[in-house]
């Protein structure tokens, strides 16, 4: 066990390192940040997202998408949204 999170950390990037708090100001341009430097997968676990919202995103994860990326968006139904 600690062998692995040894490992692991070795690779870790440093800002993977760091702790920030953001708000509904600051967080969507961080996210985007994140999400462009996805290299391999993206998963999202919002059950609360707006329809509004995964359009704002759309062009960024569609990038992703286009790449090879992975992309799972976990989320409420449509009609309970």
């Amino acid at each position: 066990m600690i062998g692995n999170f040894l490992r692991r950390r070795e690779y870790a990037s440093p800002d993977l390192l760091e702790s920030r708090l953001y708000d509904q100001e600051s967080f969507y341009s961080a996210f985007i940040d994140d999400l462009n430097r996805a290299k391999s997968e993206v998963i999202i676990e919002s059950p609360f997202i707006t329809t509004k919202r995964i359009n704002q995103l759309l062009p960024t994860i569609t990038k992703k998408w286009r790449k090879g990326i992975r992309v799972v968006i976990n989320t409420k139904p449509l009609d309970e949204h």
